[in-house]
């Protein structure tokens, strides 16, 4: 082996640098979009910037090479059209600019297949070798990262349980929530983790199992079948182990739960996609979309239901139509063509990526982690070597070939040829005086056009990676420094060059609006900032409508510069996007009872109460104070005996109580 390294070395060693470099940035980009904290995390400029090279390298390594033309299908049609339908589905999107995020992560996806349709297949068995390690040292990675926030959201619980049981200080509340936010965010992280670590394990236990019989020379008919079937019922008890939630004792508490929080998310899910069910609600956008639709505010976000239907929420009925294109027209045209492989180990290979085809295909009528752009990087890359495996022409060298062999006399390839060993001469390998030549001008053309062909192709490639970046560059802009005030210039004219950086997102408009409402140092000031903060958290609700925070700033500005009309109206605009908001919809009552509309506040208070937060017992005593103002006493004195029972006892209830059994007439309180 270190032998024939070695030869390729002397005789070509720029396209073995080339392979290398292009095995190691598919690597690494596994490697960083597994262990991504967050989808907005600045380390994703990584994989974007390393894929878009990659492609780059392959495009110009193929004409340099002088390869034959591949075959391209209509297989890569349509994964093209799939993912610009991604990419166009941004337009679409309830929040603009998380789905732009999700939609350049899914765009490495995207290199990854053509990095597997124009390099992997050519090393088979080499690359299921990196494979298995990448994913290997990738689920390490992961391992580490959800320990590592498992340990700080423990530590960061504990510290806000402290915090809030050292005194009842404002500063020690700030600081409890501080810390539950913390604990909160890494909660967030292993949510995002645990299903990519198991994807990971299962697919290097896949592929691990899969390189012992890759590496046979003649794979006999008996070792085509061992590998069958042992694939099969293998995968056969680890979906059914993973179906424990629906087939389980019904006895069971943790399966009752389970199946309930599944079907609840379910039910969510379908009424998203009755929402939006062309193109759906944008790519990442489920979980946001999820505290507004669901039913049962208390019921947690589970995405492990279907990824069928996960895609039709975040990509509607076009994207699920596209990609079932794929589950099913895939599998029939390799069993139709399964004769045409002569070669037992090229038909070994196919029917490798095969099986993982339609376990994948199996494996996402019961895991919606699979529509994950941590999960699609690894799986595209995999399904791009399976359609060349299936459309290469050459299947003797397939596994062998570094340079492609000559052409006979084709001037373009020949052209090609000399252009690629002229680069390998540098190192003084392959002399130029040996290689015989086409005529000078045909040479000269052929060198122009070369060059006029990869400037495009870079720029184009630039262009679309200062796409891919520019959230991130925009968020790096609008960040606090450690010791800056939130009121200073500096940090102004910064968050003015992050929204004209990255205009769609929503979150640095409302540090803008943040920004100009800490200028305000005297309270007849805020007449001053007053169009300044509005059309920012204007836009900041825009471009994200399902940010409970921002209609409060909102609320409390215009209720500062008395504009109660607009009070009025933001409070209902925050309400309708976030019905399941209980502070929203408790100032939107505030404001429903300053303009005497007092059923419409009974109806909000209800809502609120059987709805939203069953325990805020408190509501009983609002909804009987609302019915006696109605003059409705019978539904008033109801709701008054309701209260005496329920809500807890202090001066402000007590005086509260005893006022409303003067106005309804009813027989004094007793202790």
């Amino acid at each position: 082996m270190n032998l024939r390294i070695l030869k390729l070395w002397r005789a070509h060693p720029i396209a073995l640098l080339v392979e290398l470099g292009l095995f190691a940035g598919f690597m690494i980009s596994l490697f960083v979009m597994a262990t991504l904290k967050t989808p907005v995390s600045t380390w994703a400029i990584i994989p974007h910037i390393l894929c878009n090279l990659s492609l780059v390298t392959l495009l110009v390594r193929h004409r340099l090479q002088g390869r034959p033309t591949m075959y391209w299908t209509h297989f890569d049609v349509m994964v093209v059209v799939l993912f610009l339908y991604f990419a166009a589905n941004v337009y679409y999107s309830e929040v603009r600019s998380i789905s732009w995020e999700s939609a350049s992560l899914y765009m490495d996806a995207l290199a990854a297949y053509f990095i597997g349709r124009m390099l992997f297949y050519h090393r088979v068995r080499l690359y299921t070798l990196l494979l298995v390690a990448g994913l290997g040292i990738s689920f390490l990675g992961v391992y580490s990262q959800r320990a590592n926030a498992q340990k700080l959201a423990t530590s960061y619980s504990a510290q806000s349980e402290q915090a809030q049981a050292s005194g009842n200080s404002q500063a020690a509340r700030d600081s409890g929530e501080d810390f539950a936010i913390k604990a909160q965010f890494q909660q967030g992280v292993i949510t995002r983790l645990v299903p990519v670590q198991r994807l990971y394990l299962l697919m290097f236990c896949f592929w691990g199992l899969t390189m012992v019989f890759l590496f046979l020379e003649k794979p006999s008919g008996l070792a085509f079948a061992l590998y069958t079937l042992g694939m099969i019922a293998v995968f056969a008890l680890y979906t059914l182990s993973r179906l424990n939630w629906l087939v389980g004792e019904n006895l069971l508490s943790t399966t009752v739960a389970t199946r309930n929080d599944k079907l609840e998310s379910l039910r969510t899910a379908f009424r998203i996609v009755q929402a939006y069910p062309v193109t759906g609600g944008g790519l990442g956008t489920f979980p946001i979309l999820f505290d507004a639709y669901r039913l049962n505010p208390a019921s947690a976000t589970v995405s492990g239901f279907n990824a069928y239907v996960y895609a039709a929420v975040e990509t509607g009925i076009v994207g699920v139509l596209l990609l079932l294109y794929f589950l099913f027209r895939m599998p029939l045209h390799v069993i139709r063509r399964w004769r045409l492989f002569p070669n037992r180990r090229l038909r070994f290979a196919v029917l490798a990526h095969l099986l993982f085809f339609l376990m994948f295909v199996v494996q996402g009528f019961h895991d919606a982690d699979l529509f994950r752009p941590a999960v699609w990087f690894p799986v595209w890359a995999i399904f791009g070597t399976f359609v060349s495996l299936v459309m290469v022409r050459d299947h003797v060298r397939i596994f062998e070939s570094l340079v492609p062999a000559g052409r006979g006399n084709d001037p373009v390839a020949h052209a090609r040829r000399v252009v690629y060993a002229s680069a390998g001469s540098v190192f003084g390998r392959t002399p130029l005086a040996r290689l015989p030549r086409p005529k000078m001008n045909f040479l000269r053309r052929y060198h122009i056009s070369h060059l006029v062909s990869t400037v495009v192709i870079t720029v184009v490639v630039l262009a679309f990676s200062g796409l891919e970046i520019a959230p991130y560059v925009a968020n790096r802009y609008s960040r606090l420094h450690q010791g800056e005030a939130e009121s200073s210039p500096q940090y102004g004219d910064r968050l003015d060059l992050a929204a004209r950086i990255f205009p769609l997102d929503s979150m640095i408009w409302s540090k803008i609006g943040d920004h100009y409402s800490a200028c305000i140092k005297e309270p007849l000031e805020i007449y001053q900032y007053a169009d300044r903060i509005e059309p920012a958290y204007q836009k900041a609700i825009f471009y994200n409508p399902y940010r409970p925070t921002l209609y409060e700033q909102l609320y409390f500005l215009y209720r500062d510069i008395n504009r109660s009309v607009d009070a009025l109206q933001i409070m209902k605009a925050g309400v309708e996007a976030n019905p399941n908001h209980l502070v929203l919809r408790l100032l939107l009552v505030r404001e429903l009872e300053k303009v005497g509309s007092l059923a419409l506040a009974t109806y909000h208070v209800k809502t609120a109460l059987f709805r939203i937060a069953p325990d805020k017992t408190e509501l009983y005593l609002r909804l009987a104070e609302l019915y006696e103002l109605q003059g409705l006493p019978d539904q008033a004195k109801l709701y008054y005996q309701y209260a005496r029972q329920v809500v807890p006892d202090s001066t402000q209830t007590r005086t509260r109580l005893q006022r409303l059994q003067q106005r309804l007439d009813l027989p004094p309180l007793t202790n």
